[in-house]
């Protein structure tokens, strides 16, 4: 279940977003809501928010500011902008932030609901792949532990190639290269 934020100055838009998150179908939690970017910042530096819909024109700190310490701070959320102005400044900003959509006002709840999912299906992927590289990590590590624990087992049995493999195959497997594998042959 990924956790989002709402940020939005006016309490009434605030409300009629929550209204229209399919929260049941899209496996969203709804983690809290501020009424600008300051309040919003907060929220995420105390939270495991993933997604935040979020208003451009708002007091103390409007969009632009927000997603600009948004990104430095929490990289990997996903912001949706949602306003009311057809502003090109605005675009160009949640352009160079890496907003996930832009979206005017008044938004349609498929609209709201079609992007959420879009953004929801790209964070199980990235999910996804990185718990298939951890546990491709911890095959490797499982088999490098393997193919250690058998090259000590050949030099304990005396089962040992020439002097340069020996040394390699130690220095590949951090262990100490000296006179004690040099004996062993």
């Amino acid at each position: 279940m990924y956790r989002l934020l709402i940020v939005d100055d006016e309490p009434e838009i605030r409300q009629g977003l929550r209204l229209k998150v399919d929260v049941d179908g899209l496996g969203i939690a709804l983690a809290g809501e501020a009424s600008n970017g300051a309040e919003a910042l907060s929220l995420l530096e105390n939270g495991d928010i993933e997604i935040v819909l979020t208003d451009m024109n708002m007091p103390l700190m409007g969009g632009v500011q927000f997603m600009e310490v948004c990104r430095e701070r929490c990289p990997n959320v996903r912001v949706i902008v949602i306003t009311g102005y057809e502003d090109f400044q605005y675009a160009r900003a949640a352009l160079r932030f890496q907003a996930s959509e832009y979206l005017l006002k008044p938004v349609a709840r498929d609209e709201l609901n079609s992007v959420l999912k879009n953004v929801t299906a790209e964070l199980n992927r990235e999910r996804d792949k990185a718990q298939l590289e951890a546990k491709t990590l911890w095959e490797l590590s499982q088999y490098y532990r393997e193919m250690k624990e058998q090259f000590i087992l050949r030099l304990v049995h005396w089962e040992t190639g020439s002097e340069s493999k020996v040394t390699d195959h130690a220095r590949r497997f951090g262990l100490a290269v000296g006179m004690s594998v040099k004996c062993a042959l």
